[in-house]
């Protein structure tokens, strides 16, 4: 049973805005491959969160976006770090970036806190005590239908699917809601769901430290959350993801058959 300080490792997180909002930092750039870059922002805000992770939690594993050749035992605990969702956005100073932070702790995730400095909101969420905003408690929209909502998704430059196809989905998807919202961060967009902003969301080919701690919101939220073909998602390994409230989630689901650009395959 771990015993962790939740409330403390939220305010650790809290203390990476300045970090953040470094321009300088900021401007440090380096590219990863297409689509993928990496600021000494992105750099700072993971050594210092490990730093102070691993001094208070020593027998925690970490995982992070910025250092991912180190071995991992998925039977023990682990914390899933994305230092900074939205590197591109952060980039071109579009101020649509934020932390996203998961406990794994050797069967599933229990713990999970996404923090966006420009709006100054933290969502988080704990398994079973249900999902938050601001430490105000938030829910899905459960009668929202398709039709009704705006709907998120992602085009992860580099996704091993058929982008003409997928393309076909998102022009069949955004004539059956209200419209279709493209951000750049998909811890973001899994937040926004958990809070009712969306309806659903859909992206291929997700990172665990794009997702981990988002995927836990929205279900302790009372949404649904899958792969676009129905299977349970691993959170230790890339998946395609759908989520949203539950009416939506379904809609979405039942759309995604007609399509062939989901193949997501996990990386051991």
């Amino acid at each position: 049973m771990l015993n962790i300080n939740y409330k403390a490792v939220i305010h650790t997180v809290h203390n990476t805005r300045s970090l953040i909002m470094n321009k300088e930092r900021r401007s440090q750039v380096t590219q990863k491959g297409i689509g993928d870059f990496v600021t000494q922002v992105d750099i700072s805000v993971q050594t210092y969160l490990q730093s102070i992770l691993g001094e208070e939690y020593s027998e925690i594993q970490f995982m992070g976006e910025e250092d991912t050749d180190r071995k991992f035992d998925d039977t023990k605990p682990m914390w899933i770090l994305d230092p900074v969702d939205g590197t591109s956005n952060l980039i071109f100073d579009l101020k649509h970036s934020a932390v996203s932070l998961a406990l794994y702790d050797g069967e599933q995730i229990v713990f999970g806190v996404i923090y966006n400095p420009y709006k100054e909101e933290t969502f988080h969420a704990i398994r079973g005590q249900g999902s938050f905003l601001n430490g105000e408690p938030i829910r899905v929209n459960a009668e929202q239908n398709l039709a009704d909502s705006l709907i998120a998704f992602g085009t992860n430059p580099y996704a091993r699917i058929d982008k003409q196809e997928y393309f076909r989905y998102l022009c069949d998807l955004q004539l059956r809601c209200v419209d279709l919202r493209r951000y750049g961060s998909a811890a973001l967009d899994l937040a926004d769901v958990a809070c009712g902003r969306y309806g659903g969301f859909v992206e291929p080919y997700l990172k665990p430290w794009d997702i981990a701690a988002g995927l836990l919101l929205i279900e302790e939220a009372g949404g649904m959350t899958s792969t676009p073909a129905g299977g349970k998602i691993n959170p230790l390994h890339p998946s395609d993801v759908l989520a949203g409230a539950p009416k939506v989630y379904h809609e979405m689901f039942e759309m995604t058959k007609q399509y062939d650009c989901f193949e997501c395959e996990e990386e051991k």
